[in-house]
């Protein structure tokens, strides 16, 4: 997948990838450049039956302010990178590599299906 997506991204602006992607989640620093790290990957929390993770709980009001109950948030994924408390559910990254001139040169694409050709079904 990593050939496909240099050739869709190659010689774009950091300010194009950015635009279309969202903010990075890292920025790092390369003799012939720099790389733009972006995380797409699902982690979940995995139990442990010495740590069970505490979901927030929000009173529940009427618009006269009464309170009719208690709700309990239950969703367990996020997206945080490189957390050791996490365990990862679905990876998907992509790693920009540009030049000097804030061009991409090239992309690493890891955990993105490159084997999946859609084809029109004779009729």
């Amino acid at each position: 997948m990593s050939e496909i997506q240099t050739k869709n991204w190659l010689n774009k602006s950091e300010e194009e990838v950015i635009s279309k992607l969202g903010q990075s989640k890292r920025k790092e620093i390369l003799e012939s450049g720099y790389k733009l790290l972006f995380d797409f990957s699902t982690y979940r929390v995995p139990y442990n039956s010495n740590y069970r993770p505490s979901s927030p709980s929000y009173n529940v009001v009427d618009n006269q302010g009464r309170r009719i109950g208690t709700q309990t948030n239950t969703n367990t994924v996020t997206t945080s990178y490189a957390n050791p408390l996490l365990e990862t559910v679905s990876q998907k990254v992509l790693e920009f590599y540009f030049d000097n001139n804030k061009k991409v040169s090239y992309v690493f694409a890891l955990g993105y299906p490159d084997s999946i050709r859609y084809e029109l079904r004779r009729k």
